[in-house]
């Protein structure tokens, strides 16, 4: 479907416009005692994003806007890469790609819902301040979001698992064994409904706006501000982050969610998640001196250091096989140990802790589902 096609949204952007994506903001700043020394502070925010280009190039290059073709493992080998497909050779290009495009048999498409919405991103928050003394500040604050509708590949015509002894499909073939790769497009949802029909439908990735993510956050603060000599400003969270992936750019065909029908299956610790953040910078500067000569070696020099430490990124082990016999990739093992860890920097992950799922299943183990190392930095500066 192109612009002018019946059905086809207003404008060449092949989108509905949103025009109820409001983004409010309000705040409330209150001073609790009247001086100016201790105060609460509360916000609350709505903002939207849209996806890159990068994630819309393939769809935007591929026909009936370009003649980009692509063929997986031609029958006639690099000889006669074009030997079986439909038209024969799509070479010179047609001057109406549009209308005469040839698209391979079991080719992968992709497809937006017109009707998709931008991503969604809500904050808010809570900080108490409290100044002590005529130098030191603390506080401590919560912080929550949570964004919704991103922007996830679903795929509509995955494959079906229909076990492991023989059996003869809609297309009329009988197979020894009914659920193997090779059969894979032929086991397709549409390709069971409909084989003549669903001839030229391999992999559909729709493009949903159905992903989420939730992020809770405490965070202490403390800071001891002077003109001269001591100052500090130190900083601890503690967080956590969970929902689906972010997806910034389109991902290769037949991937996204694992359960087309159930994004939440693929939720788990963000990828961008880390428990525990401190940070901590100290200056000083040296006094003044009365003596001449070391009022020019050490008056007035600033001295200053940073550390930085967090814990590690967390980490999903995945397999390459099509164990669920879906066609989407990315699949997860099973988890079949506590302590998934080995002892040395060599073995880090314990082989015998991950073990592949039976035939049509998908593995337990949850999307960034362990941690791996952390990072502790100290820059020392003059």
């Amino acid at each position: 479907m192109t612009p002018g096609d019946p059905g086809f949204p207003s404008g060449k952007s092949g989108l509905d416009r949103q025009w109820l994506n409001m983004a409010p903001r309000v705040g409330l700043a209150w001073d609790i005692n009247g001086d100016g020394r201790m105060a609460l502070r509360s916000s609350y925010g709505i903002g939207y994003d849209f996806q890159s280009a990068s994630y819309l190039f393939i769809s935007a290059t591929a026909p009936p806007y370009s003649s980009r073709i692509r063929i997986n493992n031609p029958v006639g080998g690099l000889d006669d890469p074009f030997l079986g497909f439909p038209g024969g050779s799509p070479h010179p290009v047609p001057e109406n790609p549009r209308a005469d495009a040839a698209f391979p048999n079991y080719g992968a498409f992709g497809a937006i819902d017109p009707d998709v919405n931008s991503t969604r991103a809500q904050s808010w928050n809570v900080i108490f301040e409290r100044q002590i003394g005529s130098d030191w500040q603390a506080s401590a604050g919560y912080l929550g979001s949570r964004i919704d509708r991103l922007w996830g590949q679903v795929q509509v015509n995955p494959g079906v698992f229909l076990g492991l002894g023989p059996c003869t499909l809609p297309n009329g073939v009988s197979y020894p064994v009914c659920s193997t790769n090779a059969n894979l497009d032929q086991r397709r949802v549409l390709s069971l409904e409909s084989p003549t029909k669903s001839l030229r439908l391999g992999p559909i990735d729709k493009h949903a706006a159905v992903g989420t993510q939730d992020y809770a956050a405490l965070r202490l603060s403390v800071q001891r501000r002077s003109a001269s000599g001591l100052r500090l400003n130190g900083n601890y969270t503690r967080s956590h982050c969970v929902g689906n992936a972010i997806q910034t750019t389109f991902g290769q065909v037949g991937s996204g969610f694992l359960k087309p029908d159930d994004p939440d299956f693929d939720r788990g610790n963000c990828a961008q998640d880390r428990r525990h953040i401190a940070n901590l910078t100290v200056g000083y500067q040296t006094p003044s001196a009365s003596n001449a000569v070391l009022r020019v070696l050490t008056s007035n020099w600033n001295i200053s250091g940073i550390m930085n430490a967090r814990s590690g990124s967390w980490l999903t082990v995945t397999t390459a096989r099509d164990i669920a016999l879906t066609g989407i990739s990315g699949q997860r093992v099973n988890v079949v140990k506590d302590d998934p860890y080995g002892s040395t920097l060599d073995t880090f992950l314990d082989r015998s802790a991950f073990d592949f799922p039976a035939p049509g299943t998908l593995g337990n183990a949850s999307g960034g589902s362990r941690k791996v190392g952390g990072a502790a930095h100290s820059s020392p500066a003059s």
